[in-house]
């Protein structure tokens, strides 16, 4: 025997013991859990917890207190201890585990139908956006048509215009034919027998009408204008009226400007022009447009040269330049109403460009006795102004807004002006001193004193009634006149 080591058949007990004990403690918990799980078995008669307890217990007094095998023994009851009341609390616990998984099975169902709600609010999103588009949509097509029908409206409201400048048109033809026949023209005794002669004069009006774009033609009635060369054949060349023929003349005229040929129809430049017009007197040769060339033409209102009288022909001619305007820098302008004559001063220094303006289209309208078929005054305001315009087919001096110097501050009493701050064709005369207006309108001719006597009278002409106070005032009856030039007395 060693010293200090127990005897052999101590050591074998202890180790038995010892090997007891763990095997009673993993029994001990085997048997808990297989009684909390219903599979329990009974290994050396014990049949509960408790009993195993108090064999544990029992079987730890027999031992040494301090020995190793004791303090296994009561290791092994403190577990069995820990292991009960884990025992006890499970049941607890395990409640509160299918609580909380009936728990997390609700929140799992919430969150399904959240985000099934969350896909429907996003349709909804997607619906409302499409809506949302077909508004815009809506609301872009609404206003079209309101533009649409804003137009429509001022459509209709053109429509009415034009109907009334119809009328008005048909008036002023009448007027027309009333002032032609009056002239004294051979055309015009000749026609008032057969009723060709007023289609003549319509004729011509279509010829100042092409001055608009800038084609003028003085025209003469009755009339068969030659010259030489000859640069179009009228038995080969027809045309639908004499305005057709004097827009010929104006074409062949162009094309020499871009560059003809040497010799030929196209070796000089048109500026005479006849039209065969009455298909009575002309017969077979009703239509014919010559055009001519006369190489020493005089200014109006002389007549070429090589001309003579042929009843049912149209002549025209078609002036190089403004040269012929020299000859009236010392004449009036004068407007002729049934209220008496307005003359007045024009003022080339001031105005150059619609001085130049105004005597050719007097000068145009001279072989009509000065007929301007829409001229009028139409707006009288006391202590202020009288306006009026010249409008008439061909008559159109209308000039840049600003194509002077800037004018005197003041606008003195009886100046004539350009109305609206432009070039015309609208005018007015200052019935009193202006200085308001400052230089905001061109003014180009100034009323001889004894006029003003006739702008006061038609101050005190019938007013129409105004829709509002602040309208502008206006004839009953426009007062129409006539336009000539008329040599200042020196």
């Amino acid at each position: 025997m060693v010293k200090g080591h127990p005897p052999p058949s101590k050591m074998r007990r202890d180790i038995l013991i010892t090997t007891v004990l763990v095997s009673a403690g993993f029994c001990a918990i085997l048997y808990v859990q297989a009684l909390l799980y219903g599979q329990c078995a009974e290994p050396h008669g014990i049949a509960t917890v408790e009993q195993l307890q108090e064999y544990l217990l029992r079987y730890a007094s027999v031992l040494d207190g301090s020995s190793p095998e004791a303090e296994a023994a009561r290791g092994v009851h403190l577990a069995l201890g820990h292991t009960i009341r884990n025992a006890t609390l499970l049941p607890a616990k395990e409640a509160e585990i299918v609580r909380l998984n009936g728990k997390l099975t609700d929140v799992h169902q919430e969150a399904l139908t959240a985000q099934n709600k969350l896909q429907k609010a996003q349709e909804q999103q997607v619906q409302l956006e499409s809506c949302t588009n077909q508004v815009k949509a809506l609301e872009t097509e609404k206003t079209e048509l309101q533009k649409l029908k804003q137009q429509n409206e001022q459509l209709e409201k053109d429509k009415a215009d034009l109907q009334q400048k119809q009328q008005q048109v048909e008036k002023e033809k009448h007027e027309l034919e009333q002032k032609l026949q009056q002239a004294g023209s051979s055309s015009s005794s000749s026609g008032s027998n057969n009723g060709t002669a007023s289609e003549a004069e319509l004729n011509a009006a279509k010829m100042r009408a092409l001055a608009v774009a800038g084609d003028m033609c003085y025209t003469t009635q009755d009339y068969e204008f030659w010259g030489d060369p000859i640069l179009v054949w009228g038995y080969e060349h027809r045309a639908v009226d004499a305005a057709e023929c004097c827009a010929a003349c104006h074409s062949q005229r162009r094309l020499f400007e871009r560059g003809g040929t040497s010799e030929g129809r196209n070796g000089s430049a048109c500026n005479l022009w006849a039209f065969c017009a009455v298909k009575e007197k002309c017969q077979g040769r009703f239509g014919e447009c010559w055009l001519r060339r006369d190489q020493q033409l005089k200014p109006p209102p002389a007549l070429p040269d090589k001309g003579t009288q042929n009843e049912g022909w149209i002549s025209g001619v078609v002036y190089e330049n403004d040269t012929h305007l020299e000859q009236y820098s010392s004449h009036a302008l004068v407007f002729h109403t049934k209220h008496g004559d307005i003359s007045m001063t024009l003022l080339p220094d001031l105005a150059p460009n619609s001085v130049a303006e105004l005597r050719r289209a007097a000068a145009m309208l001279a072989p009509y006795n000065g007929y301007c078929q829409n001229c009028r005054i139409y707006r009288p305001e006391k202590n202020f102004l009288v306006q009026g315009v010249i409008e008439a087919p061909g008559v159109y001096p209308v000039v840049p807004r600003h194509p002077s110097p800037p004018q005197r501050m003041v606008m003195e009493k009886g100046l004539i002006c350009w109305a609206g701050g432009s070039g015309g064709p609208h005018w007015f005369v200052n019935m009193v001193d202006q200085r308001g207006f400052k230089d905001d309108h061109l003014c180009f001719a100034k009323a001889a004193n004894e006029s003003m006597a006739i702008f006061d009278k038609i101050l005190e002409l019938p007013l129409k009634n105004k829709t509002k106070p602040n309208d502008m005032n206006g004839l009953v009856e426009p007062l129409y006149f006539n336009m000539s030039l008329k040599k200042l007395e020196q």
